[in-house]
């Protein structure tokens, strides 16, 4: 096993995405990478069922925990779980977002919350 202890960790946004070609040569390193005992994950901005949205085949390329939501949590796809989740209480948070939408009306907001 040439690469058994070894992790790859790639964003998805313009690194593992890009051409149609590119995304394929990328599969095809994956798949050699995971035969030969390396373990292949994503870190994304995104949650698990967003991700999905761009790259299709997300649950099956991941063999490692990936990590979500800039940071906030590791996602398990065997146990359909989120690990360490981190989340900010909505009583502090809420404040904050009304302020910035209030001065920076054009700015946009993603909120993700638990499924």
């Amino acid at each position: 096993m040439k690469f058994k202890g070894k992790v790859i960790i790639t964003d998805v946004d313009g690194t593992y995405t890009g051409s149609a070609e590119g995304v394929r040569k990328n599969n095809e390193a994956i798949e050699y990478f995971k035969s030969e005992g390396g373990l292949f994950t994503f870190a994304s901005g995104r949650v698990e069922y967003a991700v999905k949205a761009v790259v299709p085949d997300f649950f099956e390329l991941i063999n490692a925990p990936a990590v979500l939501a800039n940071g906030s949590y590791l996602y398990d796809k065997d146990t359909d779980s989120r690990i360490n989740e981190i989340c900010i209480d909505t009583s502090f948070a809420l404040p904050f977002l009304s302020e910035f939408r209030e001065r920076f009306p054009d700015m946009g907001i993603r909120i993700n919350r638990k499924k």
